[in-house]
């Protein structure tokens, strides 16, 4: 392989970028995929306007939401079990009322706060963003997560943005490091000693940062996806 490669470096060198081009693109896409986090999962909006995930354990989660003037419906399915959640909430105010397959489970007043809406039912406060566990049943959300889906005016994206922008930036000087190998030696050791090359000491313990380099950009761009 490495004769073919000092052979035709060009057409080497092309077919890496062009495969570099398809991964960033390939990458991004799944980056920036819009809909909303159920605990660990994801829930991708399709173009069909259906929501579906997958969890860790093979689990598959779908939803459908229908948002009306007055309300709307969110349908949550979990493998083969499906529940279906209605809202009645007349437009400005703040009196909802909340059935879960035709029976209903919360009767209260509404708030929004720091770009979250809380529901209130006998002097008790609801936090928005709750696991389910507490709410919900058999792993399907609770009353205030169906509720603020529903009136989200924005989905969220898959990934988390730093990463990338961490493993963006550790890439660069992977790529100072390996383009001028001398480059952090001298801006290091140049202003205090006049003259000297590295050592191979300095050799070795290059070869094994680029190595963590690139290992850490991996990690980063992993850790993208899953962290949210």
């Amino acid at each position: 392989m490495k004769k073919w490669i000092r052979k035709y470096p060009r057409v080497f060198a092309g077919l890496a970028g062009v495969l570099g081009v398809i991964l960033a693109v390939w990458y991004l896409s799944l980056l920036l995929q819009k809909g909303f986090w159920y605990d660990d999962t994801f829930l991708c909006r399709q173009q069909d306007g259906y929501y579906f995930g997958s969890d860790s354990y093979g689990g598959h989660y779908g939803m459908t939401i229908d948002k009306t003037a007055a309300g709307g419906t969110v349908s949550f399915t979990i493998g083969a079990n499906t529940r279906q959640y209605r809202i009645d909430q007349q437009p400005g105010d703040d009196q909802v009322l909340i059935y879960k397959d035709g029976e209903e489970i919360f009767k209260g007043t509404v708030t929004f706060s720091d770009g979250r809406y809380y529901l209130k039912q006998s002097a008790q406060m609801d936090e928005v963003g709750n696991n389910g566990s507490v709410l919900g049943e058999d792993l399907f959300p609770g009353y205030s997560r169906v509720y603020n889906w529903l009136m989200a005016k924005n989905l969220e994206i898959r990934g988390n943005l730093l990463m990338p922008v961490l493993a963006a930036f550790i890439g660069l000087l992977l790529f100072l490091d390996v383009r001028f190998p001398d480059l952090f030696f001298h801006l290091h050791y140049g202003l205090a000693v006049a003259g000297g090359e590295p050592s191979e000491f300095y050799r070795t313990s290059q070869s094994l940062r680029r190595m963590v380099a690139a290992v850490s950009i991996v990690v980063l761009l992993i850790m993208g996806i899953v962290i949210h």
